[in-house]
């Protein structure tokens, strides 16, 4: 479709010989069944009594699906407990497996930090002294 210019078929019949302009019409055979304007919304070309129908209607729908939707979020809320309670337990079994593990490479690890303490008081201890602190008069 190419603005101002006409359509032909196949067979070089014409189809249709009105010019396209920028608004759009849907044609079927000679018939044109509905003009379509881009520039044009189409709640703008509605009658106020169709729009106060139709809020009307909208309200009545949502007044309707409250039960629906009020049982979806209580439970999406039960299910959010549920990990939540799911989560928790987690926690607490990895931390039990922690303080399992530390019990069990007790024997490797204290002797370590043993060590490593008298390391670094006896590194502490061979540096040269601190200087004495003064004394207020």
């Amino acid at each position: 479709m190419a603005t101002g210019k006409t359509a032909e078929g196949a067979a070089g019949n014409p189809i249709d010989r009105r010019p396209l302009h920028r608004d759009l019409a849907i044609v079927i055979g000679r018939r044109q069944v509905a003009q379509l304007s881009p520039g044009a919304v189409c709640s703008w070309g509605m009658n106020t009594f169709l729009k106060i129908l139709l809020i009307a209607v909208l309200a009545l729908l949502a007044i309707k699906f409250i039960p629906i939707v009020a049982l979806a979020a209580f439970v999406g809320l039960l299910i959010a407990a549920v990990l939540g309670v799911v989560g928790l337990s987690l926690v607490a079994a990895l931390l039990a497996v922690g303080i399992c593990l530390a019990m069990a490479l007790s024997p490797i690890w204290i002797p370590v930090l043993v060590v490593m303490g008298l390391i670094s008081l006896f590194r502490k201890l061979g540096s040269k002294p601190a200087a004495p602190p003064a004394v207020a008069a």
